[in-house]
């Protein structure tokens, strides 16, 4: 019997005698003498019995808890045989475990243009940056942390909570302490007071994951408690949440558009077009005056020199040229969007003399799991691994912000690393992802990152940096392919396995200037679209055939007509059909979109039905016949608006009974998988520098069903890169 049962017994045996002893007269004093024993045996039982308790209470409680089953919430009721937080917190595999976002957005809004132009990174500034939380929105950034209480902890019980060394440098905590929330520091002790009660943290990630060989993204955090003798551990295994790039199924959020050339007017000017009051297409930016245009691909790949595509653009009538040729493609663009419920907001970014934003970023983002079913998105900017661009300094510290970060990532830290990756191999715009899908014994369920590379006929192995003097050197086969870096950064994020395409024999290289993924009624929700140089050819052909010869090759110019070589608009459909080079170029640019094609199929599974085919002519550059660039705009380099809307080049193709032979085959191969066509005019303001619409234009989507990651079915062993 313990002595607490004791006590019981003895307290029942008083009870029954009692009466007997109060009755007698006799003895009354006895009794009283009696009462005043019993009194002292309860006082002496009860603070035994108390001493007993706080003995047995008083082994140490280590135990943590995190979203380990990724409910959004963190159990505290639960015990760690009942499927809660507690089974598996250990470890972390891609259907379970403890997720936390990068907070590498910017929720106090602190980081200005200022920013940009005084530091080379623009990741300089963010909210992994300080050590306080910024307000409830950055709050929610973070993931929740739990060490619950040990209620019977006696006074000089005490507890440190800290991360394991390897990740430390890759993570902070914050703690709850009189209703403030403050950074704890490593190993800071909890009173004993803290240990009953129990101590709410926060835990916020400071960066991705780049190259598992030197951070795999695991976070440990481990609690030791002790009595002052017995010490008694707990540890939750976090991983920061993977970087997934967006595809072009995910409706359209923000459509980003170059601003207004420098040395025109104000884009606030260009507020009212499209007739349509509900649209508020674009925020103005107060931006910088010059006497410069925009830069063509071809120069914007040659940094520091200066040179301009538009040479000398300084008289107020090329000016003119190019202020009308970016409002007739905004205008387009606009009305584009309108079409779309709900509306997709436009952003002009500051971009003056590098109007190509695909190639300055590709957007990604990172989710973890909140209360009621919900999400937390992180929208992460991808920045080109090119440091040498510095005009995308400006425009990617436009996109930070709320929810929005931004990852740097190549070879040479140095701030200038002109031998990290081919340059223009290293612009945004030649990666892209492919949609999800299975095939055979693979499942993609984010689907894969997509880039292109490969080896092409150089003089200088530069691809379009190849400033040599054409005819005045040997050429050489020579490597183009991505800065590494970037590519194992996208390949460690263990979601979206890179896949390969040769992109090389392109002029720019990019594998936007071929590709482009569409939705589709069918098995797997969408198509590819891809260039077609035979089908092109045939409709040019077949016009010279009939004796249409004749015929303008280029139509519907007029009102840019003093921006365009006369010899170029006076050219007729039988002066290229008869031009032995772009005959040549065809065949070479047909057999090598036929070896992309081949790969799709053979990685994907695609067949020739889920195929659409574009018309698209290339020719061979001025500086290199072996590389190659699109002769009319290019079909391919199209922008998937979401709902079954594409936007497209305009193709300002030869006329037959005033109907654009390429608009029209274009418009019927996309509208037989429901797909609504909305031209864009961009012959002056992209086709001219080697580029299209998606090349000058940028998107931040919806994740949808793809935040939850999670949740798709992962075979991991066929997703790790």
């Amino acid at each position: 019997m313990n002595g607490f049962g004791l006590l019981i017994y003895l307290s029942g045996l008083f009870n029954q005698t009692s009466p007997l002893l109060a009755n007698n007269s006799v003895n009354k004093s006895k009794f009283a003498i009696f009462n005043l024993g019993w009194l002292v045996l309860l006082g002496l039982l009860l603070p035994i019995q108390a001493f007993a308790h706080s003995v047995k209470a008083s082994k140490p409680v280590a135990d943590l808890r995190a979203d380990v089953n990724r409910d959004g919430l963190v159990d505290i009721d639960k015990s760690s045989e009942s499927g809660g937080d507690k089974k598996g917190q250990h470890t972390w595999t891609v259907k379970r475990g403890a997720i936390v976002l990068p907070n590498l957005d910017d929720d106090a809004e602190r980081c200005d243009e200022a920013t940009a132009i005084r530091n080379l990174s623009v990741t300089a500034c963010n909210d992994s940056k300080d050590t306080i939380i910024n307000g409830e929105a950055d709050f929610t950034d973070l993931a929740e942390l739990r060490l619950m209480p040990w209620r019977g902890a006696p006074n000089h019980a005490s507890a440190t909570i800290h991360i394991a060394p390897k990740s430390a440098h890759k993570a902070r905590l914050f703690i709850q302490k009189n209703g403030r929330w403050v950074m704890f520091q490593a190993n800071q002790p909890l009173t004993a007071r803290e240990l009953r009660a129990g101590s709410n943290l926060r835990l916020e990630a400071l960066d991705v994951v780049r190259d598992k060989r030197h951070w795999d993204g695991n976070i440990d955090v481990f609690a030791m408690v002790t009595d002052g003798k017995t010490k008694v551990a707990d540890h939750v295994r976090f991983h920061v949440a993977p970087l997934i790039v967006q595809t072009d199924l995910m409706p359209v959020e923000q459509l980003y558009l170059p601003g207004m050339p420098w040395g025109q007017d104000d884009p606030s000017t260009l507020t009212g077009i499209a007739g349509n009051a509900a649209v508020d297409p674009i925020i103005s930016r107060p931006s910088a005056k010059s006497v410069f245009g925009y830069l063509s691909i071809l120069d914007a790949a040659k940094p520091g020199t200066g040179i301009l595509s538009q040479s000398s653009v300084a008289s107020a009538e090329k000016l003119g040229l190019l202020g009308s040729a970016f409002k007739a493609f905004y205008d387009d663009f606009v009305t584009a969007s309108s079409a779309l419920r709900p509306l997709a907001r436009i952003f002009d970014l500051s971009t003056f003399e590098d109007p190509w934003v695909q190639d300055m970023y590709e957007m990604a983002f990172a989710t973890m799991p909140k209360p009621d079913g919900k999400v937390q998105i992180m929208h992460i900017a991808l920045r080109s691994p090119q440091p040498q661009r510095w005009s995308a300094q400006l425009p990617l510290v436009e996109l930070l912000g709320p929810n929005v970060g931004i990852v740097e990532q190549w070879a040479d830290d140095s701030g200038f690393a002109p031998n990290s990756g081919e340059y223009s191999s290293n612009s945004t715009g030649n990666f892209g992802t492919i949609p999800p899908y299975s095939y055979r014994d693979k499942n993609y369920p984010l689907g894969r990152v997509l880039f292109g590379a490969g080896k092409a006929w150089m003089q200088t192995g530069g691809g379009i940096i190849d400033s040599s003097i054409p005819g005045s050197g040997e050429l050489v086969l020579t490597d183009r392919f991505p800065d590494k870096t970037f590519v194992k950064l996208l390949s460690d994020q263990g979601m979206q396995k890179p896949m390969v395409i040769d992109t090389a024999w392109l002029a720019v290289g990019h594998i936007d200037e071929i590709v482009a993924f569409v939705p589709a009624d069918s098995r797997r929700g969408w198509k590819v679209v891809v260039a077609d140089p035979a089908g092109a050819w045939g409709l040019l052909t077949n016009m010279a055939d009939k004796g249409l010869g004749a015929t303008k090759f280029l139509s519907g110019l007029e009102p840019w007509a003093t921006g365009i070589q006369v010899e170029l608009l006076d050219r007729t459909v039988a002066d290229v059909a008869n031009d032995a080079k772009i005959e040549a170029a065809q065949r070479i640019a047909h057999s090598k979109i036929a070896s992309v094609i081949n790969v799709l199929k053979r990685e994907t599974g695609i067949n020739d039905d889920e195929i659409i085919r574009v018309p698209v002519l290339f020719e061979p550059t001025f500086f290199n016949e072996q590389s190659f660039i699109a002769l009319t705009p290019s079909a391919a380099n199209l922008v998937a608006l979401g709902q079954n809307k594409v936007a497209v080049a305009k193709q300002h193709g030869p006329l037959v009974n005033g109907v654009d032979v390429f608009e029209e085959a274009v418009t019927s191969a996309l509208q037989a998988d429901d797909l609504s066509v909305f031209w864009v005019e961009d012959y002056i303001q992209a086709h001219g520098g080697s580029g299209e619409i998606h090349c000058q234009s940028n998107t931040l989507r919806k994740p949808g069903s793809l935040a939850n990651w999670w949740k798709r079915g992962h075979r991991t062993k066929h997703n790790e890169g």
